[in-house]
């Protein structure tokens, strides 16, 4: 509506997405996803995964812990939003992926993020991020790998960065 974006996370393999509106009572989709890159992805139909969760404990358990996860995630980030700097936020985010696999240490791996992807994801303009990026690279902390993958080269320079400023 109004052109701006949040991303609230990049998933990967085996990765849970859309609990939130399963829960939802409203017969509406509180967020939408989109594929940065091939994805096969599986649907569970509301009505199956409702009783499934309120049959079986060891699936309540393991979907209380999802939604909470992914709460506390969020409230991290809305944290971080309010009181750290852009740089400690791109970061924190490059670190974050690099942790889920999604940016790798290594040129050949990982997948390519699209910058206003990377924007959306520490909550600010396309601009601010590549200048972010340009100074982490700069400093020799991230690289530029093949098909414009970033590529995370210094995890203590990023992690004092997040920390610190």
């Amino acid at each position: 509506e109004t052109g701006k974006e949040m991303v609230s996370g990049i998933y990967g393999k085996g990765d849970f997405i859309g609990q939130l509106s399963i829960l939802n009572n409203h017969g509406t989709y509180i967020e939408t996803a989109s594929a940065i890159e091939y994805a096969e992805l599986l649907s569970i139909p509301k009505e199956d995964f409702t009783k499934l969760v309120y049959s079986n404990k060891v699936v309540s358990r393991k979907f209380i812990n999802l939604i909470s996860n992914d709460l506390e995630h969020l409230q991290e980030q809305l944290v971080d939003m309010a009181f750290a700097s852009v740089k400690q936020r791109a970061a924190k985010a490059l670190l974050e992926l690099n942790e889920k696999g999604i940016i790798e240490d290594k040129e050949h791996r990982g997948i390519n993020i699209p910058r206003e992807d990377f924007a959306g994801i520490i909550g600010t303009a396309t601009e601010t991020a590549i200048r972010a990026l340009s100074e982490f690279r700069g400093k020799g902390l991230i690289g530029i790998g093949e098909k414009k993958k970033l590529v995370v080269l210094d995890k203590e320079g990023l992690k004092l960065i997040a920390d610190f400023g």
